[in-house]
């Protein structure tokens, strides 16, 4: 994490806690990249950690049976900034922690005004900075991430919510948290309504001199593996003279149509671009 000294919200929380939400799979990314989109994940973790019944893994995988759950250790009336982070492969999550509300003032180093929520949706590499007020009874609650199942395969309907344990000091360690989650609806798939996300500092969106279209999918390529297309086009790399060495060196023109680059050299230009994606499983790209 890049500390900004110049954070707005500095004097607005107390301390700072990072929340790694990720999918998992047992069985290693050798095996799972020739399969490309299947399978789907087998779980999903908070800081590294999360229950399995192992007895479901693969018999060749490093399962260990209840590993246990993340906590985090919040004291009365403090602020907390949560740096919340989707690092996963594949899943999209909502993100939630059991009667308490979050006020997004960050997102993507951007900072927002601030909004209060009661569940986040949170994409694939998405970044968000949210403040927790601890000002419930004390006691334990329960963090929870929960995969959006619509975004992923049919077989994904199986998987279950991840927990973990929000504990307030003074409260018993070995008391269960109370199973109160929150029931607003959310879309899946799309990202919180732009009305929530109102930048801090507002900037006037200049009028665009140009319009691009770039639409995304997947196919295979010549050899028959599957790959990442832009306006149908998948970047193929020159090892000997790759594609900004020859920018720089003056050498831009007619550059093959498998360096997918697009050039703008008008100083002041302004380029609109709309983005398709044609991926099913990928709709939230």
């Amino acid at each position: 994490v890049i500390h900004d000294p110049d954070d707005p919200y500095l004097n607005e929380y107390d301390e700072e806690i990072i929340v790694m939400l990720t999918d998992y799979h047992h069985t290693e990314s050798e095996i799972l990249l020739k399969k490309f989109l299947t399978p789907s994940s087998e779980g999903d973790e908070i800081n590294g950690k999360n229950n399995f019944d192992c007895s479901q893994a693969p018999h060749v995988s490093k399962c260990v049976d209840n590993s246990g759950l993340a906590k985090f250790e919040f004291v009365s009336n403090k602020r907390y900034r949560l740096r919340i982070i989707n690092t996963s492969a594949f899943s999209a999550f909502f993100f939630s922690i059991d009667k308490h509300e979050m006020e997004v003032i960050e997102v993507e180093g951007s900072y927002t005004k601030r909004n209060k929520i009661h569940r986040l949706p949170i994409n694939v590499a998405q970044r968000y900075s949210v403040i927790v007020t601890v000002n419930q009874p004390v006691d334990n609650y329960i963090m929870r991430s929960e995969f959006q199942k619509k975004c992923m395969p049919d077989d994904a309907k199986k998987l279950s919510i991840v927990k973990a344990i929000v504990h307030y000091d003074g409260a018993p360690e070995d008391s269960a948290p109370k199973d109160v989650p929150w029931k607003d609806f959310l879309e899946e798939c799309i990202d919180l309504k732009h009305e929530t996300l109102q930048p801090l500092y507002e900037e006037k969106l200049p009028k665009a001199t140009k319009e691009m279209e770039l639409t995304i999918a997947f196919h295979n390529d010549s050899s028959g593996v599957v790959r990442a297309f832009f306006n149908e086009s998948s970047y193929v790399p020159d090892i000997k003279f790759p594609t900004l060495s020859r920018i720089f060196a003056g050498k831009a023109n007619n550059l093959p149509r498998d360096r997918n680059a697009y050039i703008f050299d008008t100083p002041g230009e302004v380029v609109d671009i709309t983005f398709i994606t044609k991926d099913n499983y990928h709709g939230y790209f």
